[in-house]
């Protein structure tokens, strides 16, 4: 859903969670690819790969 282009609102309203939710999985995944420091687009990323 990241790499589609949705937004956190959008994601917590197709799953049915809350957008805080959304934000620590997103907080997670740009830990995990070495980004939570860095200003890179989460999503930009995510497409190129």
């Amino acid at each position: 859903m990241l790499k589609g282009g949705l937004s956190s609102k959008e994601i917590s309203e197709f799953l049915n969670v809350s957008r805080q939710t959304i934000d620590t999985h997103r907080k997670n995944i740009r830990k995990k690819l070495g980004l939570s420091k860095k200003k890179v687009n989460l999503t930009s990323f995510l497409q190129k790969l």
